[in-house]
């Protein structure tokens, strides 16, 4: 069980060396900075510090009035996503 907060692991791509890697990670964190690093760490670690092709963000409501400045810190921390 993950404590609130904390990004969710659950799904990382199997090492293998002809498949596509992915990973995945969900934060409940309720400072949007908080949850923007907390993501954006687990996705890293997913992909074992490998730099995405692709990346896509979704964020709730809770979050609206930071939405310019987490897409920004993703852009920064994944650039070549």
């Amino acid at each position: 069980m993950r404590r609130s907060g904390e990004p969710d692991q659950s799904t990382r791509s199997a090492p293998q060396a002809d498949a596509m890697r992915f990973a995945s990670a969900v934060s409940e964190a309720r400072d949007a900075d908080a949850a923007a690093e907390a993501v954006i760490t687990a996705v890293r670690t997913g992909l074992d510090a490998l730099d995405p092709d692709l990346a896509f963000l979704f964020c709730s409501d809770a979050h609206a009035g930071a939405y310019e400045r987490i897409a920004s810190e993703v852009r920064e921390a994944l650039p070549s996503a």
